[in-house]
């Protein structure tokens, strides 16, 4: 076994782990999560779902002369795709991330925008977090809390980041270096190679912990896997995700985890989420976060929300962010 670079500081934890092998160290045992702090998870992971719905377009590979046999229940009458609400453009993938401070309220939320901007660095959660950056430095500049408006804040520690897919490396990176403490993921993503966790695992000032969805019981984790999985099979076995109808040679077979988030089976779990989230009623309506979330003083937690405040607040969100938000972006609707 090779040895550990020598300029490596041998009491890091990565040193300790250098030689454990990677099945024991690379998927830990998700954390315990209480049944309150579960529902206030739950309804970000249920807004967060419903978001992507009321913006959902799969048209990945365009709209018109296009065949894609996984998206029937998206074709109208003319032979094209659902897509956005002026036409046929292809906004962006249904991926997002949600940003839930401590107090149990919404910051904002963001969409990848990879194909809008033709760029590979317009991720959901790095564009959120660069958000996040610019919200507090404006509101530090409206109302200074310190002498030097000007100084600027390196941490996220007290928010929340609800991603509706599993982060890759320069996502992840991003949230470390802002210092998220967690993030919640609503689906896996097996091209990421547990990236997340393994940097969480191996920093010795920690990156934020990445938590499956299904660690506090929310169904939406499991069909999008199992989803996923037949979507792969399907393919395997000779299926295609999309076909020009005027040159049959273009034709795309790859089973990406972009193209599934397109399909009708994705969106029909999309749905069916954001359908529970407007029905959803709190189990604990007047409770409040554990120990394990609560503000680290007294003062603070006096603005915590109950979880009944937590759903009306997302619900609130979800008004504007179906309408209002435009997508994550001003230029595009």
């Amino acid at each position: 076994m090779a040895d550990l670079p020598d300029y490596f500081d041998p009491d890091s934890l990565l040193a300790r782990h250098w030689q454990q092998p990677l099945c024991d160290f690379a998927a830990p045992p998700a954390p315990a999560i209480e049944p309150v702090a579960a529902e206030r998870h739950a309804i970000h992971a249920g807004l967060l779902m419903a978001i992507v719905a009321a913006w959902w377009n799969g048209n990945l590979r365009g709209s018109r002369d296009s065949d894609y046999p996984s998206r029937v229940h998206q074709r109208r009458a003319d032979g094209t795709y659902l897509g956005d609400r002026l036409g046929d453009r292809y906004l962006g993938h249904n991926i997002a991330a949600l940003a839930v401070d401590r107090t149990g309220r919404v910051r904002d939320v963001d969409f990848n925008h990879n194909t809008i901007y033709a760029s590979t660095v317009q991720h959901a959660e790095a564009r959120l977090i660069r958000r996040l950056f610019d919200i507090d430095a404006l509101d530090q500049s409206r109302h200074p809390r310190d002498e030097d408006v000007h100084v600027a804040r390196t941490r996220l520690d007290g928010v929340t980041i609800f991603t509706s897919l599993e982060s890759c490396a320069q996502c992840s990176g991003i949230m470390a270096l802002s210092c998220l403490p967690k993030v919640f993921y609503l689906q896996p993503d097996p091209s990421q190679y547990l990236v997340a966790q393994l940097m969480h695992r191996l920093s010795d000032a920690p990156a934020a912990q990445h938590v499956p969805a299904s660690a506090f019981g929310f169904p939406a984790f499991d069909q999008l896997k199992a989803a996923y999985a037949h979507f792969q099979r399907e393919l395997a076995e000779g299926g295609y995700f999309w076909r020009s109808t005027t040159d049959p040679q273009r034709i795309a077979r790859e089973p990406e985890i972009t193209a599934f988030l397109c399909t009708d089976a994705a969106r029909d779990i999309y749905q069916q989420a954001a359908d529970d989230f407007q029905r959803m009623s709190c189990r604990f309506p007047h409770a409040r976060p554990g120990a394990d979330m609560a503000p680290a003083s007294a003062a603070a937690a006096q603005d915590v929300l109950t979880n009944q405040e937590v759903l009306e607040d997302a619900r609130q969100f979800l008004a504007y962010a179906a309408t209002a938000a435009r997508r994550g972006t001003p230029h595009f609707n």
